[in-house]
């Protein structure tokens, strides 16, 4: 009865250094973040007045911005180009600017620059401030009517 005790436990035994070899080399190098990953889904958002982690801070022709409803959300799936839709701020409503492209600067992607134009008429331009990994956008925008 010993024997087939003891050679029961050396099966387990086995069997749990094979599932524990299996369990550590099937992670692969993704400890690391992509830090495009985070270039892209951080600067994504909705940026309102006096929000802390995507802020909006805004001139009308040479006005700050006094309208506390405004809103511009911010979407790009490659950082090369953006949907950008500015609500509250244009006198007409909503205004929408499709594949608007993104001039990244800084060796850390820290600020993303960007022309908003429609046609031959330019509307303005802004930028946005933060690191990849970090915290608290900020979007700053030099808008014309």
């Amino acid at each position: 009865m010993q024997t087939i005790d003891l050679n029961f436990k050396k099966f387990l035994l086995i069997i749990v250094s094979i599932l524990s070899a299996a369990a550590f080399t099937a992670c692969g190098d993704d400890d690391e973040p992509n830090r495009e990953d985070f270039i892209q889904s951080y600067y994504d958002g909705v940026y309102t007045p006096g929000s802390a982690e995507h802020a909006l801070v805004a001139t009308l022709d040479g006005e700050p911005l006094a309208s506390s409803s405004a809103a511009v959300t911010f979407r790009s799936s490659d950082m090369k180009k953006a949907t950008i839709t500015v609500k509250g701020i244009f006198t007409g409503g909503t205004k929408t600017f499709n594949n608007v492209p993104l001039i990244t600067s800084s060796t850390d992607g820290e600020i993303c620059n960007f022309e908003l134009s429609e046609g031959s008429t330019n509307y303005g331009t802004g930028a946005i401030a933060g690191a990849p990994y970090g915290s608290g956008y900020v979007m700053t925008l030099t808008l014309k009517n």
